[in-house]
């Protein structure tokens, strides 16, 4: 399941905030290679500084957007397709970029977010975490293996000497056989009752 970013960008510091009630910086969580993350993002402008709601959404019909991922310069992974649902944009972002595997080929990377409107551009900090299990790779199966001689001996009792040994019927042990080799060098076995 993809994950979901809800984004609140404020249009006049060009931030991320918490909440329109109560503002407060809010920082991208880390995103993953090969995920594609649903967005839900909505304008908003400070309208009060002493009492809530200190924020408005502003309507964005008739504005185009871009979000993008990449340090400066690079557009690793990028989206201009978006839905106005309400007084929102919504979509996803496809982190499953041959431009992400290459950027977290060495290991997590620390990169930027870019969000673009007609008249206004801001980035920010985001983590793109390598994937552990990738899409199509394959999963090594254990390598046969034996134990050597030294885990044999401590594993099982040797019996070097044994002159007889006393065998049960399964599954009840109810009868019990003396087994042993007699001097001619067939086996023997004696019902012990």
């Amino acid at each position: 399941m993809p994950s979901l970013l809800i984004l609140l960008l404020d249009v006049t510091s060009k931030t991320l905030i918490r909440s329109i009630s109560e503002g407060g910086s809010y920082s991208l969580p880390e995103l993953y290679q090969e995920e594609i993350p649903s967005i839900d993002l909505s304008l908003v402008r400070r309208v009060s500084w002493a009492e809530s709601p200190f924020y408005e959404v502003i309507n964005p019909s008739g504005m185009s957007l871009t979000i993008s991922v990449g340090p400066a310069g690079t557009a690793h992974a990028s989206q201009n397709s978006w839905t106005i649902a309400g007084n929102k944009f919504t979509g996803e972002l496809d982190l499953r970029t041959s431009g992400i595997n290459t950027m977290v080929s060495s290991g997590d990377a620390a990169t930027q977010l870019e969000i673009k409107l007609p008249n206004l551009r801001a980035m920010f900090p985001v983590t793109i975490r390598r994937s552990v299990n990738l899409s199509g790779s394959t999963v090594p199966q254990p390598a046969a293996s034996y134990i050597t001689k030294q885990e044999s001996d401590g594993r099982y009792l040797r019996r070097d000497v044994v002159d007889t040994f006393i065998m049960r019927s399964q599954p009840s042990g109810l009868k019990r056989f003396l087994v042993y080799i007699s001097d001619d060098g067939s086996f023997r076995r004696e019902e012990i009752t």
